[in-house]
């Protein structure tokens, strides 16, 4: 069989729930991503891609319809490239990307893009339909049948499962805290090194290289907006009011309002379009030093600006580079009135997308550059739905199995931080050094889209893999319903010079 490689990656920002990217569109989401992909490989011809694998968990509003195709389409990629869209629940995208890996594997193609997309805050609502035809000029939805009561969710479960497989993975958590005497607090100083690594990676720079900003919309969540991936913004100038602080406050998450102020003389205009005078360009990063220098415009055609934006969304939302065990400890319990669960100990919903390049070894001529990661083996597990907490452990040591090593080999290990909980019994069951695990941050501080977690995963191990100049690494993703996924890469960034 051919070996598998991932040559590139990248990712949007994820955005929090109801936050930035509340006005962006899923289909938009994951173009912006392709896009960002795609110009990480300048020298790649698009029309040289023979499939996209995409992965989106909810599929019933605005990503619903094949969501890969769309977005391939509103990507600017030639409509000769398919794509197909994958649903494995929170796996969707590491599902995407072995499925691209086998397809490779088989023969059946040399490059492929795989990845994910999810908007939380777009999901829609869903109501069952009725047995009788409803009227096309009905307004108002009919009573349901008492077989499928509109309950408001976003699934339907069927009422003939069994009730302790249709539990809410917050309540099977907590089982699992019993079950291994995983402590309240044990949870929050998990959580609390999550934010901490996730805010020095981006103070480091690791995510530089393998996030793509994104144009922030308006904050009209219900409005279609056309990101561009190059975040491009209008140029907006506005007389400051004389006093000490400039305030530009912007709607944020679930109506709050989010402070970005600098201090600049009075009566000093604010330039949002390029670079001035110190003082004059106020930050809208969050959180980043006052003052800085910040290009809110990208140069549309022959200099044109292209989209009205209200900024760039350049980082993730929902790191909280204060958060602390004292905070944390105030939280109520969020699924039983004595649990240790809460929603601080626990990832957030949020909107984003992931991508990554993969092809064969001879695709590096069309690509124009060697790969830096290999897929050396990958695994499915399933368990009873009550146990999707600890699935990844056997999908991981299954994979493991397949790629010759073991757990002494293994230098960085990427798992989904859907809870703290999960994710501490996994690492306990594995007997492995913590240390090792989710080096840049997870996904309780960064963020949980479904669709794009595991491609977001295998991206950022291939990346912690080449910093730290390990060879062997895991990404494991734990999936609602009782599976798991796991892929082990190989770093081969030094076997092709």
């Amino acid at each position: 069989m051919t070996d598998s490689f991932l040559y590139a990656a990248t990712r949007t920002p994820f955005g929090r729930y109801s936050g930035a990217l509340a006005g962006v569109r899923p289909d938009d989401l994951a173009a912006a991503a392709l896009r960002g992909l795609l110009a990480r490989a300048p020298d790649l011809d698009p029309a040289r891609i023979d499939d996209v694998q995409w992965g989106n968990a909810n599929g019933a509003g605005e990503d619903n319809r094949n969501v890969g195709r769309m977005a391939v389409l509103l990507a600017g990629l030639p409509p000769t490239v398919p794509a197909n869209t994958v649903n494995r629940l929170c796996g969707s995208s590491l599902d995407a990307a072995i499925i691209a890996s086998r397809a490779i594997a088989a023969g059946d193609a040399e490059i492929v893009v795989a990845g994910g997309v999810e908007s939380m805050t777009r999901a829609p609502w869903v109501l069952p339909k009725v047995s009788r035809t409803i009227p096309p000029s009905d307004a108002t939805a009919p009573p349901s049948d008492a077989a499928a009561p509109a309950t408001g969710a976003r699934h339907l479960a069927n009422p003939r499962m069994p009730t302790a497989w249709t539990e809410s993975l917050g309540e099977c958590n907590e089982r699992l805290a019993n079950r291994f005497g995983i402590s309240r607090e044990r949870q929050d100083d998990f959580a609390v090194r999550s934010h901490t690594l996730a805010e020095k990676a981006w103070t480091d720079g690791f995510y530089d290289d393998l996030v793509t900003p994104l144009g922030t919309p308006p904050t009209d969540p219900a409005g279609d907006v056309d990101p561009d991936s190059t975040g491009t913004a209008a140029h907006h100038q506005a007389p400051v009011p004389a006093g000490p602080a400039v305030d530009h406050r912007v709607q944020g998450p679930a109506g709050t309002v989010v402070d970005h102020r600098a201090s600049v003389p009075a009566g000093t205009v604010v330039d949002h379009r390029a670079p001035g005078p110190a003082g004059t360009v106020v930050d809208h990063r969050a959180p980043g030093p006052a003052g800085t220098v910040v290009d809110h415009r990208a140069p549309g055609p022959a200099g044109i600006v292209v989209h009205n934006f209200a900024g760039v969304l350049t980082r993730d939302e929902g790191i909280r580079a204060d958060m602390s065990p004292e905070k944390l400890a105030r939280l109520k319990p969020s699924f039983r009135q004595d649990g240790t669960i809460t929603e601080g100990n626990t990832s957030p919903l949020a909107d984003g997308a992931a991508a990554i390049l993969l092809g064969t070894a001879a695709a590096a001529f069309a690509i124009g550059y060697d790969p830096i990661a290999r897929i050396a083996a990958r695994a499915a597990h399933a368990v009873d739905p009550r146990d999707s907490g600890v699935a990844p452990v056997e999908a991981a040591d299954k994979a493991l199995r397949r790629a010759g090593i073991t757990w002494s080999d293994v230098g960085a290990v990427e798992l989904d931080e859907a809870y703290a909980v999960q994710s501490l019994a996994c690492i306990d069951a594995w007997k492995i050094n913590p240390s090792t695990v989710n080096t840049r941050g997870g996904a309780i501080a960064i963020g949980h889209p479904l669709g794009a977690s595991g491609a977001r995963l295998l991206a950022t191990l291939a990346h912690v893999l080449r910093e730290r100049d390990k060879r062997w690494g895991v990404a494991a993703i734990s999936i609602g319903a009782g599976q798991a996924l796991a892929v082990v890469l190989e770093n081969v960034q030094n076997q092709f010079h």
